[in-house]
């Protein structure tokens, strides 16, 4: 995943989607949580990105319905690219 950051107006890129989602950034991570119900399912998650400095990420999600229960975690890091890969990423 390849993501542009626009600190100054607290907002996000993701190279698949190609549009600004706007996020909370706090003490140099951006911090993205969401909620969503659909179909008798109610998720959960929260991802936080240090982007000044880059670092580890973390995400967490929760899952629920009256017949299941599922929650995740993954972690990875996070690593500043040039800009050009990043408009190369956003063009395929």
């Amino acid at each position: 995943m390849h993501f542009k950051i626009d600190s100054a107006n607290s907002r996000i890129m993701e190279s698949r989607e190609g549009a600004w989602e706007d996020v909370k950034i706090v003490h140099g991570s951006v911090v993205v949580e969401k909620e969503k119900t659909a179909d008798g399912v109610s998720s959960y998650w929260k991802v936080t990105m240090p982007v000044d400095p880059p670092g580890q990420i973390v995400m967490d999600a929760l899952s629920r319905s009256d017949e299941l229960s599922q929650s995740a975690k993954a972690s990875g890091m996070c690593k500043e690219i040039d800009e050009s890969v990043f408009e190369e990423l956003l063009d395929q």
